[in-house]
């Protein structure tokens, strides 16, 4: 009995692992530790929203669509921000809820291409 839990533990085990999704979508560059096109992008509690700073290398940056998600697995877009040329970039989320929250930023490229930022995640702590 131990063996044939041990044989249907390992098989279950095996197939979940190997059915990780590969690229939901084609047209995204899933970000590394340092993208190509961002040079950092932060996170960083901002009274009771969420502030965020970012900066691109990259010259054909259209404009920047910032992503939330409350699971770290789906997104939600929050706002498109265009790109004003300027070296650094600033957004604060204020339509936030107490918990753990994920974000994440898709460059979009004139040619219609985007390079996705790493994820960040940052707590918000209710206050009484």
């Amino acid at each position: 009995m131990k063996t044939i839990l041990t044989i249907a533990f390992v098989s279950f085990l095996a197939i979940t692992t190997s059915a990780v999704a590969t690229d939901v979508h084609p047209s995204y560059t899933q970000a590394t530790a340092n993208p190509p096109g961002f040079s950092y992008f932060r996170v960083h509690r901002q009274q009771t929203g969420a502030g965020m700073m970012w900066s691109v290398n990259h010259p054909d940056v259209a404009s920047f669509k910032i992503e939330r998600s409350y699971d770290g697995e789906f997104f939600d877009e929050v706002a498109v921000v265009e790109n004003n040329g300027a070296a650094r970039h600033q957004f604060t989320d204020k339509e936030i809820f107490p918990g753990y929250i994920h974000y994440r930023i898709t460059a979009m490229t004139s040619d219609g291409t985007a390079v996705v930022s790493p994820v960040e995640m940052i707590r918000i702590v209710s206050r009484k």
